[in-house]
């Protein structure tokens, strides 16, 4: 069984959030997002970026600042290195109407984003609409069933498990096939990634 494997049951109680669980009008409210179509303001994405933070997941590992002379070494622990293979860099949003890449680190819960293939999932969110059979490659989370096929539950709300939802996507997931405009509904430290990482660091000094 896979190392994340072990970790899904106690992550999902804590991770497991509303934001899945009702229709996406009523969502976009909660999100403060007035006009999808048009995505954030520029002004509302900077009030939330600051405060929530950055778009960034703490690394899995305990690092005293003691240990600051070892970072190189750090640096190699394969943990470290598939947490830097898996951190997205940048992200296309649609804010003020028109559609924009931004660094990924940037990215606020409301913001619109569009998935491509072969790119890596910038946040926790929720499909709106995709095409061309979308695809999602899960296999750092889910060993069973990690290959994930994605689709809109239109203003339907979701009653399916957490895992299984068919309109959900984790950050640092891989795009596989097909393309998808989402939500965002989770960043940072808040998304199941970001829960991940945290239970790592409590089993373990490095």
């Amino acid at each position: 069984m896979a190392e994340s494997s072990l970790l899904i049951d106690p992550i999902s109680k804590e991770y497991d959030l509303r934001e899945r669980l009702i229709d996406l009008d009523t969502l976009y409210g909660i999100l403060g997002l007035s006009n999808p179509e048009a995505g954030l303001d520029s002004k509302t994405a900077l009030m939330k970026l600051q405060r929530d933070g950055l778009n960034k997941v703490t690394p899995p590992i305990n690092l005293p600042s003691w240990m600051c002379c070892l970072l190189p070494c750090v640096k190699s622990l394969p943990k470290i290195q598939l947490y830097n293979r898996m951190c997205p860099e940048t992200a296309r949003v649609m804010r003020d109407g028109r559609m924009m890449v931004v660094d990924a680190a940037d990215l606020v819960v409301g913001d619109i984003i569009f998935l491509k293939s072969d790119s890596i999932v910038p946040a926790d969110c929720r499909i709106i609409e995709c095409k061309d059979h979308l695809q999602v490659d899960r296999s750092y989370f889910f060993s069973e069933n990690p290959v994930m096929e994605c689709y809109s539950l239109g203003s339907s709300s979701a009653s399916n498990h957490l895992f299984y939802q068919p309109d959900l996507c984790f950050m640092a997931s891989r795009v596989i096939t097909g393309e998808a405009k989402a939500v965002v509904i989770r960043t940072g430290d808040k998304t199941f990634w970001g829960y991940m990482c945290l239970y790592k660091r409590r089993d373990s000094f490095l």
